[in-house]
Formats: structure tokens, sequence, C-alpha cells
């Protein structure tokens, strides 16, 4: 038996290992292998009921912990790198060769796209070719290093872009009728092109003419040659297959099943196919075109999806394999020695999601891509976010726009022997937040739940766009905000301001997701996948994305409010559709749209959404129900609203201004709360609000920190709760109440908002503040901030630019008032 003591800032937990943990069972079966061997036994045990937790509470935002051993992610997740590290001009690496004892890395995010030439000895970055947009692929023909150019927008970009093994420029091509180019494999018989918008595979010739075509699956995005040379695999994204093709023809051989979006491929030596797979936490072996095992990444093999494995690579000598978690900042080490049963060895930490591997031909060292660096989007104080000019433009004196934060890095690793390994381990597991063992009072938890949560019958979300604390709720003295940034404070949002010193301010509240597009798959599933992860920060940059619907858009997991039903609760959506993000007009909604009730839709709420309603509509039409169900005594138990008119349309002439559209926002919310807590069922709700996302400006702690509220007679009045809470707490919370498990390892992580809630409950209704701006002011024409508005686009939510966009606002709110720098240091 070994006893561990794992310290936790303040919190210690108690881990035993025994040989043979009972905790990780192993099932050797053709369809599942499972091992959980950590030898040193501490890596064991991150479920709640393994640990023994004792602490009191204490204050923790995002930063370093008093040593500066371990830095503090927004999402509560910790990040402890280990080995040298070598920053890129940009952000999200797709792959890694290895030319003439350089790395050679391309990077293909929301800044700068490049490929980058990395000095292993001196760990200098020796050379680097920028690229107006380029994406994942990566490979070497002869005397030349090909990228792939991403997305082709007719014959303006390359499809491949070409360059000289010693980093010189060459020349690159296009691909007549080819949109979006992915995966790149060279091999004898040609150069293998992924066509990824095409669902189909090309090889081409030295004089780059296509000499055969292949059809593949949905969306396929890597490709891997057999070692013999004779098969072609692709993993197709969207369709949980790898299609084998003969190389020399690309006749389709078949697919292979595998799990939730395949990626990443190798082969070894002996014939075995590795497979990443995204959704699913695991990785397929394939032989034979059948899956012989299934590897389980994650620290426990029960963990719900969000490990997200996206890359692996082999050690030279076939004996282990190295699989890149990019959810969960980590690496499985995996030894596949033995071809009948692979085994967990170890994990090994890095920075914020590893995306890209490779092992260095001497078998010693480890090289990881990460796409969001070590620090992520942040803009608080302890944070160096100095870097290169970004797409032209030199922002260091600026306030960087959220996804013009992310930094790409390579991480060199020595590769560690059994006692590292176990070492990195227990870093691994300590990285990890502690979920419920947060709140370490058991008797306190359980008094909550059985007086408080079990009490409400009604849950009602509220899901609002894009503001920081700062922005809104900086103004009030008690909470930590900084009012010399704060917008639309109590004159705009009178109703925010009331509800939060009425009820509880919460000051140290964090989005999971950057942007729209991520931020609400986050908001309603606790998670953004690996497709949604890779795609905005190209959206969002104009450069182009993947277009694909709801197989690789959606979640692979669970919805808040589809896991509500499958546990027997009845639930409402009313205008959340996070397939497409709120557009409401996309292809991929037509079913929704065709008969919105069908799906658990309000179709009158989607008639107002259609037709660009105001929120204050939306909430009369939400209340009419309401006071239908008072007389029926039926009402949902979960209720999921989208309230998106505080994202604003700048200072569009013709359109409401900002005050006037966060007012009307906010009185929305207001007459919500106002009519709920004067009804029948007001002694069984809670109401839970919260942004989607931070993206829409500066906030002196960090770009996540957003607006949150928490609403219920069971909830504390007058207080303010600085527990370190994000957007999966909130799930969880909602989760708890509803009576239903974690959606993915993020909520199930997260810490439960217990400290805001009470057992005496405070039944005193709420009652509504007027407006104190005009809520039906248009913006005036012929300005300069008119003419910027103008050339944004506002025809869907988050496809204008919002890096002007916020300054158009501070412009607006501010003016002659520079825009706010941010506040560096390492």
């Amino acid at each position: 038996m070994l006893l561990a003591f794992i310290a936790r800032d303040k919190c210690i937990l108690l881990i035993f290992a025994i040989g043979s943990n009972p905790l990780s069972p192993r099932v050797n079966t053709r369809r599942v292998k499972r091992s959980f061997l950590i030898s040193s036994g501490i890596a064991a045990a991150m479920a709640v009921a393994g640990t023994v937790a004792v602490n009191t509470w204490t204050l923790t935002r995002p930063g370093w912990n008093p040593n500066h051993s371990r830095f503090t992610m927004p999402n509560g997740w910790r990040i402890t790198p280990v080995g040298k590290f070598v920053d890129l001009p940009g952000d999200m690496p797709g792959n890694i060769l290895l030319v003439n004892g350089q790395a050679v890395v391309n990077t293909s995010g929301f800044h700068d796209h490049s490929l980058n030439w990395i000095d292993l000895e001196s760990g200098r970055l020796t050379k680097s070719i920028p690229f107006d947009r380029s994406w994942i692929g990566l490979t070497q023909r002869g005397n030349e290093i090909l990228t792939s150019g991403g997305s082709v927008d007719g014959a303006k970009y390359d499809g491949i872009h070409s360059a000289k093994i010693d980093g010189s420029s060459s020349a690159g091509f296009t691909l007549p009728g080819v949109k979006f180019v992915s995966g790149l494999v060279a091999g004898t018989n040609g150069l293998y092109v992924l066509d990824i918008q095409g669902d189909r595979v090309l090889m081409l010739d030295d004089s780059q003419r296509v000499i055969a075509t292949g059809e593949v699956g949905y969306r396929p995005y890597a490709a891997a040659l057999s070692p013999d040379g004779t098969e072609l695999a692709v993993s197709n994204w969207g369709d949980r297959t790898v299609s084998i093709l003969d190389a020399k023809t690309l006749v389709s051989k078949g697919k292979v099943i595998v799990q939730s979006h395949p990626t990443a491929m190798q082969y070894a030596s002996d014939g075995r196919l590795f497979v990443t797979n995204s959704g699913a936490n695991t990785v397929s072996v394939i032989q034979n075109s059948t899956v012989t095992e299934t590897i389980r990444t994650t620290l426990d093999p029960y963990n719900r999806i969000g490990s997200t494995p996206v890359a692996l690579a082999l050690a030279p000598d076939g004996k282990t394999l190295f699989v890149a978690n990019a959810g969960t900042n980590n690496i499985t080490v995996v030894g596949i020695e033995n071809a009948a049963a692979s085994e967990i060895k170890g994990y090994i930490p890095t920075e914020r999601y590893p995306v890209a591997l490779k092992v260095t031909p001497d078998g010693r060292r480890l090289l990881v891509a990460t796409a969001k660096g070590f620090y992520g989007p942040n803009a608080g104080a302890g944070i160096d976010l100095t870097g290169p000019k970004i797409r032209g433009k030199d922002l260091k004196n600026e306030f960087k726009y959220i996804g013009e934060q992310l930094s790409g890095r390579l991480n060199i690793i020595d590769i560690p022997d059994t006692q590292k390994l176990n070492e990195y381990s227990k870093l691994v597991v300590e990285n990890s937040p502690l979920g419920i063992a947060a709140f370490p009072d058991a008797a306190e938890r359980k008094r909550i739940e059985e007086g408080a949560f079990a009490k409400i019958k009604h849950v009602i979300y509220v899901i609002r766009e894009n503001r920081t604390y700062d922005q809104v709720l900086g103004d009030i003295p008690r909470g930590n905000g900084d009012p010399s940034l704060t917008l639309f404070g109590e004159k705009v949002t009178p109703n925010s301001h009331k509800l939060v010193n009425q009820f509880v301010l919460l000051d140290n509240l964090y989005t999971d997701g950057e942007v729209s597009q991520s931020g609400h798959q986050w908001t309603d599933a606790a998670y953004a996948n690996d497709y949604c992860e890779k795609q905005w920060l190209l959206e969002y940059s104009g450069r182009g994305e993947v277009r694909s619907d709801t197989r690789l858009t959606s979640s692979p997991g669970e919805y808040i409010w589809t896991q509500a039903r499958k546990h027997g609760k009845s639930a409402r959506v009313y205008g959340e559709y996070v397939d497409v993000q709120e557009d409401h007009g996309s292809l991929e909604s037509e079913a929704i749209k065709a008969d919105p009730e069908k799906y658990g839709y309000s179709a009158s709420f989607e008639k107002i959404f259609a037709r660009d309603g105001r929120d204050t509509e939306k909430v009369a039409d939400f209340l009419r129900e309401m006071r239908e169900a008072e007389s029926t005594g039926k009402w949902p138990n979960l209720m999921v609203m989208a309230l998106p008119e505080d994202h604003t349309h700048g200072l569009s002439a013709g359109r409401h201004t900002p005050d006037a559209m966060i007012g009307n926002n906010d009185l929305a919310l207001g007459q919500l709360v106002d009519a709920v807590s004067h009804s029948k069922f007001w002694k069984e709700t809670a109401i839970f609000v919260i942004q989607d996302d931070g993206q829409a400006g500066p906030d002196h702690v960090d770009s996540h920190r957003t607006v949150g509220l928490v609403i219920s007679p069971y909830v504390k009045r007058g207080i303010l709760d600085s527990t370190m809470y994000s957007t999966s707490s909130m799930l969880r919370t909602m989760g708890l109440i509803l009576g239903t498990p974690p959606l993915t390892q993020f909520d199930a992580a997260a810490t439960p908002m217990y400290r805001s809630f009470t057992v005496k409950p405070n039944f005193t209704p709420y009652t509504l503040e007027a407006p104190r701006v005009d809520v039906d002011a248009i913006n005036p024409k012929n300005t300069k901030l008119a003419a910027r508005s103008a050339k944004l686009d506002f025809s869907a939510v988050d496809r204008a630019d919002f890096g002007e966009l916020n300054r158009i606002l501070w412009a607006a709110y501010r003016p002659g008032v520079p825009y706010p720098a941010p506040v560096r240091g390492r």
C-alpha cells in the first residue's frame, strides 16, 4: 500500500493506492483493453470517492501560486509545464516535422499563420515564413516542405504552400475544384492531398497533376501510409470511421468504424494503426481492418468526455506511444510493446491545448506543440502577453482581443524514466480541479443539497452575449472591479446591479469559452470539441472555416437539456441553437425551424428570433407560457433561454444604440425575474444567468471574467461570493439541482456554487427597475463610428470583428480616452 499526500493550494488530498486499483480495471477483450497503471500509485484517484479533502476556503484567481510552481487557468485547471520552450510566431500549431536536426512547425490559428524552423540544440527559432492562411497538413517531399493552405478562396490563395528544407521560400500551387486542404502525405506513388470540404483524397505527381482520386468519409482530416506503402488510411473527422484505400489507385478497401471525431493517425512497424478519437477520450488500434484494441487516455478510465486526444507519436523503438490530450493539457504515455494489451505508463504535463507531437530519432526527446500557450487568453496582472506584430499591427501597447492573446509554443521534453514519469503523473493529477471536494464540508454540502437544491423544481438558464465583469459591474465598490473599464454600469443596467446587490455578487466567475462559436458549446454542454476549438480561430480571423453540419459542430456528449430529458426531467429551449451558435438562418437548423416544438423548442420564441425581435418581446412570450402553466401547474423542470441583445450592433447607423440594446436586455432580465418571483412557481425556482463568453472588451483580472447571476429564494441575500467559479460550475450546480450527472470532465471537476445558497429561503419577490436610458434610441448617421460600424458584419452573432467592435464601443463611451493597455509581468 502507498499513501500519497498531494498538496493542492491549501487543500490536501489523501490518496490510497493499493497494487491492483479497483477504480482502474483492465478489461482484456478484443473490443476494449483498458489499463490504468501508474506504477507509483499516485495518479490513481481523481474521483472524490477515493479521497479525503480537508481545507478552509481561500480566495483563488487565475495566476501563479505563491511559489510560482503552478499556474491556475481561468477554468480552474492548473498548468505545470516541464522541459524547455520555444515561442512560435502564431497560435494553434498543425504538425511537426523533423528535418536535418531541426523541428519544422506550422501555425494555423487566430493570428500569424507561418512555417517555422526550430534548432533543437539551442532551442531557437531560426527561420519563419509567413502565410495569409494555412492549416494542419505538413509533409516533406524530397527537398521541399509542403503545408496545406487551408481554405482556398478562388485562385487568390494557394491550396498548398511550398518551401525548401533549408527554410528558403518556394512557390506554392492551387488545386482546381479544391475548397479546403487538410492533411498531406508524401509517398513513393505521389503526394496525397485531403480535400476536406469535398470528402475526397487526391494523388498528385511531381508536376502537381492529379493522377488519381478517391472518395472517403465525411470531412477527411489526416492520412497515413502503411509501413509497406501499399495502403493509405484516412481519418474521417465527422464519420467515426477510418477509410482504407489502395495507395496506388485510391480505390477504397473499406471503412473501419472507430469512435467520435477521429483525427491523428500513425502506423507502427508491425502494421498496427493508432488513431486518436478526439471526441471519445480514446485511441483505436486497427490491424487488418479490424479494431483490436481501444486505449483510454484519461486519468480514470471512467472519466466523461473532455480529454480530447488529438495527436500521437511513436518512439523509434516501437515500444511507447505518446498521446496528446488537448482538453486536459497532458500527454498519456502508453506501453505498446505487447500488441495484445497496451498499458498506460503515466502522464506528462504540458502547456495549454497540446495539438502536435514528435519523438526525436534518437528517442531521447519528446516535442510537444501547444495551441493556447502556457497562460492562455488573459489580460490580468502577472501575465506576459508581449509578442510579435500580429497581422501587420503592433498591439503591444493596446489591450489585446481574446483571439490575439493566444500563443503557440514548442515544448522540448527529455523523455522521462520511470521515476520521473511518476513525478510528472502526480503533477497531472494535481492539475485537475477538485470538483465537489473544493467545498470540503461534507455536512454543509448535504445540508445545501437537501435543504435547498432538493426544494427547487424549476431551473431557468439565461444565456447572454459577450460582456466582461468590468464592462458591466466594475462600478460596484464591494466587488473586485475597475470602474475605469465600466461602459454599461448602473445607469444602463439597473436591474443587473439591483439583482446582484439584492441576491449575490459573483466577482470571480469565468467563461470556459473564448468566443460565441465555442462559448455556446461550453455554456450548454460543458465542452467544445476539437472541431470547434480549431475552427473558430479561422472563422473569427476571417480565413474561412471547414463547413460542416452537426456531425462535427455539436458536442459528442449531451447538452444540458438532452441530459435532463434522459433522466426523466422536462426541458424546454427558447432560442438556444448551439449546433449553429444561434445562427437561426443556417441550413443545419432547417429541421428545427420546420417544427421547433417537435424538438422541444418554443415555436413562438423562434418566430421572434427569426424577425430579429427584441429581448423584451422574447421574455414577454416566455411569461405568456408561464402564466398558462400557472393555471395547469405544469411547468418544465429546465428552461434554457437565449437573450443576446447585449451583443449590440455597435454604432451602426439606423440601428439601436449600444445603450439601448444593453439597456433593453437588462430590462428583459428584470421583467423575467419580477414576473417569476411574483408567480406561484417562485418558491421552487432558481434562475441562472451567464454570458456565453467575455470577448467584448477588457477586464482588469482576466479576459474570461464575466457577468453571472444566481437568483432564487434559496440564494443568500446581499452577499459577495468570490469563490472561483466557471461556466462549468454553473452547469454542475444546475445538474445537482436537477439530479443529473455531469456532462463532461469539466463540469465534473468544477466547483459547484454551494456558497451562494442557503437552507433558509427568503420568498420576498423582486421588483423591476425601470430603464434609465432610452431603450429605443437609434444610432445617428454620418458619424465616423457609424462608418466604422458599417464595415462590420452584424448578420448573425459574432460575425463582426470583435477586436474592432470593442474599440468602437470604447471610442463611443470613452471619447478621448486611450484604449486600455494590458498589465504585464512574468
